[in-house]
């Protein structure tokens, strides 16, 4: 098989998406029937509307791996596009759950999939304060045009003492 080592057979992974799954009212089952199969299991979701039971369920069953897509770091344009006020703060809750449950889990990975950024000043003023409601690592990807622009950056953020 392409891209193994010899004698290996490459990891195998299914990734659950497409809409918000949490949709379906048996996702958690599926996600377990690849589990049982031998798959690393992957959840995509905007954690709009997930209770909790159904998240601590997908992790009971053997889901390490989640990917929460933020359509917006504004929380009125993220209401907005979901068209459901208050989802900005449910998406977060679910974050901070999420964090928490896989804490628990060797190997648990939580990925926020990335937008484009406002701007290390207008993070450090709008986002990160929402960010400290959460009970969680803050972890940032920084880029820059050149070596020196990449280290103004994360010297800034260096300066914050929250990241």
């Amino acid at each position: 098989m392409a891209g193994a080592p010899a004698g290996e057979s490459p990891e195998l992974s299914a990734s659950i998406g497409g809409g918000e799954p949490y949709a379906c009212d048996y996702l958690e089952e599926a996600a377990k029937c690849f589990v049982d199969a031998g798959l690393q299991t992957r959840v995509l979701t905007n954690g709009v509307g997930v209770s909790e039971e159904r998240l601590r369920k997908t992790v009971e069953y053997g889901v390490k791996s989640f990917s929460i897509s933020l359509d917006s770091l504004y929380p009125a344009r993220f209401d907005y596009i979901c068209e459901k006020p208050g989802s900005w703060d449910d998406a977060v809750r679910s974050m901070s759950l999420i964090s928490r449950l896989l804490a628990e889990t060797p190997g648990g990975l939580i990925n926020a999939i990335g937008l484009q950024g406002v701007g290390v000043e207008a993070f450090a003023a709008k986002v990160l304060p929402k960010l400290r409601r959460i009970d969680t690592a803050v972890i940032v990807n920084v880029c820059g045009a050149d070596d020196d622009e990449y280290a103004a950056v994360v010297e800034f953020l260096d300066g914050l003492k929250v990241i």
